[in-house]
């Protein structure tokens, strides 16, 4: 059985839980996108808290420098800087799943794209002549690394916000952030946060 670690984020928007096999970042979401079932399942496991800017030595727990790799790029992005270093990470799906996420991780920081254009490209990779948007939808909603694999810079084909576990208020405040165009930003620092919970 493969041992499972937590720790908890306290992000501008919510926050977020972290989970680790203690090598390698395995989950990330809001807390409240993953719902009850996500806090009960680890309440036998420990629970490491990240917050004000205290972050896990290498003393404090052995093995999960993952978590301050983790806490470093959330806190970059968080400012509204784009992050230099991507933590590592391991996804689990389907072969399917695992082809929408890594075409996913080629839109880049600031930019979106359409349900309809990541399909397109996913067709091309599985030599299809076309593929649902809604089967890229589905594959999208258990994407289970959460803006590292960044599932909220797909919008729907009108340009609409559309189908973002984090909830829309939040996808809106994402992409803002990520665009510059974030109100409760001031250059890379925070000024006061919406409401979006």
């Amino acid at each position: 059985m493969t041992s499972r670690f937590y720790a908890t984020y306290t992000s501008p928007l919510g926050e977020i839980q972290i989970e680790s096999d203690g090598v390698v970042l395995t989950a990330l979401d809001f807390r409240e996108s993953r719902g009850d079932a996500a806090d009960k399942s680890h309440s036998d496991s420990e629970t490491l808290l990240l917050r004000d800017d205290k972050s896990l030595s290498s003393g404090d727990k052995a093995g999960l420098h993952i978590f301050d790799e983790v806490k470093t790029w959330l806190d970059a992005y968080f400012s509204g800087c784009q992050p230099r270093h991507t933590p590592r990470f391991r996804l689990s799906g389907t072969p399917f799943q695992l082809i929408v996420w890594e075409e996913l991780q080629k839109i880049a920081y600031g930019e979106t794209a359409t349900y309809g254009q990541l399909a397109e490209v996913v067709a091309v990779r599985r030599g299809k002549a076309k593929m649902s948007a809604q089967a890229v939808g589905n594959a999208l909603h258990k994407n289970p690394i959460s803006l590292v694999v960044p599932c909220h810079r797909i919008i729907g084909s009108g340009g609409q916000l559309v189908g973002y576990g984090g909830g829309l208020q939040r996808k809106e405040a994402l992409l803002a952030l990520e665009q510059g165009r974030a109100s409760w930003l001031d250059g890379c620092k925070i000024r006061s946060v919406p409401n979006v919970r």
